[in-house]
């Protein structure tokens, strides 16, 4: 989401981090490039004069100390200022332990609710170990329920089910009549998209509200709305008690200011982000781990996160049995590494977070299917012995899996160059193993795929 910004914004940090001295006119400079960037990535005017003069305060109480150096002092005035703009309380989700918690999701059309309610009726069931309830009160949009009942039985969470001849305000004294005797802890309650001018739905939905009095009422933000994010802001704000945001579409190639203006207008925090098109895709939100990201200084303690979440820890724990007691790692395991980092969200997910690496790598995500379907058309003896594997057999592999024959070769290329990390990284944990990554990784990222 902040790949325009971020960008931008990298590039300024590293010109600023090589400077020792910085005169006022040096300043000016830098920060009028520092509006400018943030102009054309959509934050708002009032965000960015608020930035802009907090860095001017912080950075007047070094600006003649010569014996430090004075860029990496800016830049850390930069970050710790972008921190501020995206830090508010109240990070966590709610969820009360006495009584059922009732979570309202609302947004304009086309936000994505219904999927940011499966994602975080699915990410509450099991991180936090609670018995969730989904309902849809989306009378208005086609199949809107439907979708949400499918994919809250593919998920394995309880649906209450309505339809879109009910009115919303009647499911929902339907269903707290219903679950009274129930034990569900969560609630979670999808409603119809606002639109501008129909103000008969605004009504409804704080009928919702009046009635549930919900412990969480999250805005479902789009990050690709761009400037119009103040005014949808300031419609939300005047009928709702917004206690939180989730931000959706940020695996998408957007300008990123929204982000921080709407935190500036709503004056609540971003609690959640909606990384991607599947129901696991989500992620929880830290406002120092997005600037370290936005900044290009890498964010490790998230990607370790999502190796806990994400990664089946038997599968990893068997890879690295096998290369601690000098067992040969095989293309069965190497196919289990490429699974494992599809769960991931892909390489460029991956690499983002990687502080050390100065330049924005594009990964084109489709190898990896390549890299699957050329294992997969290979025999059991060849996955466990591939020093077999010799010129007719990549010609019967080539055909089998549609590839060229010069793709099945650099398969098997990638395949020796990761068994030989293997062998670099034995004795390691999985923390250890990301940490080090920085010495593991080929100079130039894109031949390592």
């Amino acid at each position: 989401m902040f790949g325009k910004l971020s960008k931008s914004l990298i590039k300024i940090v590293n010109i600023i981090k090589n400077y020792k001295i910085i005169n006022k006119d040096l300043i000016s400079s830098i920060l009028d490039k520092l509006k400018n960037i943030l102009l054309e990535s959509d934050v708002s005017v009032k965000v960015i004069d608020k930035f802009i003069i907090k860095i001017k305060k912080d950075f007047k109480h070094y600006i003649n100390n010569i014996n430090q150096n004075l860029g990496k002092i800016l830049i850390n005035i930069i970050k710790k200022e972008l921190i501020n703009i995206l830090s508010y309380k109240n990070i966590e989700i709610n969820l009360s332990d006495k009584k059922i918690s009732i979570i309202l999701l609302v947004g304009l059309q086309g936000v994505g609710k219904t999927i940011t309610t499966i994602k975080l009726g699915k990410l509450i069931k099991k991180k936090y170990n609670k018995k969730v309830l989904l309902t849809s009160v989306d009378v208005y949009r086609p199949a809107g329920i439907k979708q949400l009942y499918k994919l809250s039985i593919i998920n394995n969470i309880d649906f209450f089910k309505s339809n879109k001849k009910q009115k919303p305000i009647d499911i929902i004294k339907l269903i707290l009549r219903n679950i009274k005797n129930k034990d569900y802890d969560v609630l979670i309650i999808d409603t119809p998209g606002i639109s501008y001018s129909n103000e008969n739905i605004k009504t409804e939905i704080k009928k919702i509200y009046d009635l549930v009095k919900p412990i969480e009422t999250l805005l479902v933000f789009d990050s690709m709305t761009g400037q119009n994010s103040v005014n949808i802001s300031k419609i939300f704000k005047k009928f709702l008690k917004i206690t939180g945001i989730f931000l959706t579409k940020v695996d998408s190639d957007t300008k990123g200011g929204s982000a921080l203006s709407i935190c500036d207008i709503i004056k609540k925090p971003i609690k959640f982000l909606g990384i991607g098109e599947h129901s696991n895709d989500i992620e929880k939100f830290h406002p120092d781990r997005i600037v370290s990201r936005i900044l290009g200084m890498g964010d490790i303690e998230s990607l370790i996160e999502e190796v806990k979440d994400k990664i089946k820890l038997k599968d990893t724990n068997k890879i690295l049995y096998k290369i601690n007691k000098g067992i040969d790692f095989n293309l069965n395991d190497f196919l289990e590494q490429i699974k494992q980092i599809n769960k991931m969200g892909g390489i460029n997910s991956i690499l983002e977070k990687f502080p050390f690496l100065d330049k924005k790598f594009n990964f084109d995500e489709k190898k990896l299917i390549i890299i699957e379907n050329v294992i997969n058309s290979m025999t059991k003896m060849e996955k466990e012995y591939p020093h077999i594997i010799n010129i007719s057999r990549i010609n019967r592999i080539s055909l089998g899996s549609g590839v060229k024959k010069k793709d099945v070769k650099n398969v098997i290329n990638q395949f020796y160059y990761m068994k030989n990390i293997m062998k670099k990284i034995k004795g390691a944990n999985i923390k250890q193993i990301i940490k080090n990554l920085k010495n593991i990784l080929p100079e130039n990222i894109k031949n390592f795929f």
